[in-house]
């Protein structure tokens, strides 16, 4: 009788009633994996530090969020920490800092950068006292980033590295 009256008053069941809660965990678990997969892709994605080359910047086992579209809305600048692919290995994630923009020319003088002739005057440019992870075998002839290269290094300022496309 009750269902004759909820047909004649224009009631309807609800939806939920028509799935089952099987179902229901299923849509939602397909929605929240999806949704994960495309902030992870375009948004956001989380990162643990691996190594000392960034210190004192960034602890050994640090866990950082990088976001991904920042570099959508303007150019890279120097001083950025940014993550990448290692060239020499697409399966390492580099995290590391902008130093030299395309068309800069960089040298390494003494455990000092110089960026277009003059040191770079930033608080992660000067290696310290104790620093030796810029050796005489990295000294000397001028770098040239090019046109689309960014130049990268750890911090304090150490091994050098070309990020281009």
């Amino acid at each position: 009788m009750d269902d004759e009256m909820k047909r004649e008053t224009g009631q309807a069941k609800p939806a939920s009633q028509g799935k089952s809660v099987l179902r229901e965990y299923a849509e939602a678990l397909i929605v929240a994996v999806l949704l994960a997969l495309v902030i992870r892709t375009f948004v956001v994605q989380a990162f643990k530090i691996p190594s000392g080359s960034m210190l004192p910047t960034l602890q050994i086992g640090d866990h950082i969020l990088v976001n991904k579209f920042m570099y959508s809305f303007g150019p890279i600048q120097r001083g950025d920490i940014i993550v990448f692919k290692f060239p020499q290995d697409e399966t390492r994630d580099f995290i590391k800092r902008v130093i030299g923009l395309p068309g800069d020319t960089l040298e390494i003088r003494g455990k000092r950068i110089l960026i277009n002739g003059g040191p770079l005057q930033e608080p992660y440019g000067d290696p310290g006292p104790h620093d030796d992870r810029l050796t005489p075998t990295d000294t000397g002839s001028a770098l040239d980033a090019g046109v689309r290269v960014a130049k990268v290094l750890g911090d304090p300022l150490q091994q050098p590295c070309f990020l281009g496309s």
